[in-house]
Order: C-alpha cells, then sequence, then structure tokens
C-alpha cells in the first residue's frame, strides 16, 4: 500500500521529471489554460435542444415564410398536380 508520504515524492519526482523533459514554459501554458472543462448542466443541453429546434424551424420554413405544408399545395398547384 502506497502512503501519503510515498504519494507525494512519486508526484514530486513526476512532475520535475515533467519540467527536465518540457521545461518551465510547458507548466506556464498549461496554468493559461486553467482546470478541466466542465461537464454540461441540464439548462446547457435545454437551450441546446432549443436552438438547434429552432433552426430546424427555420430550414423548414422557406419563401415568404410559408410553413413546408403550404409550400407543397402551392407547388403542387403551380405544376397542375
Amino acid at each position: 500500500m502506497v502512503t501519503k508520504i510515498a504519494r507525494e515524492r512519486h508526484g514530486v519526482s513526476g512532475g520535475m521529471a515533467t519540467l527536465n523533459k518540457y521545461g518551465l514554459e510547458h507548466y506556464r501554458h498549461i496554468g493559461r489554460m486553467g482546470g478541466r472543462p466542465r461537464s454540461q448542466t441540464i439548462d446547457d443541453i435545454k437551450r441546446r435542444t432549443a436552438s438547434s429546434a429552432s433552426d430546424i424551424k427555420k430550414e423548414v420554413m422557406h419563401g415568404e415564410g410559408l410553413p413546408l405544408k403550404e409550400l407543397k399545395r402551392l407547388y403542387a398547384e403551380r405544376r397542375g398536380f
């Protein structure tokens, strides 16, 4: 079983190996990037779903803002169906 002190020593030695391999600028870059990205919340998912639903609605609306069903009817009238 690894003790807390042993784990800290391994962490320090790994950090020093990374510093020697990549240099100080590597750590500065990591620090500027910040922490882990956060997981999406329910509100984020709802907002994304709502915006994609409005995008779909925009795709369905063509021409003069008519719904697809109405456009199909007009097309059929013009083509003589």
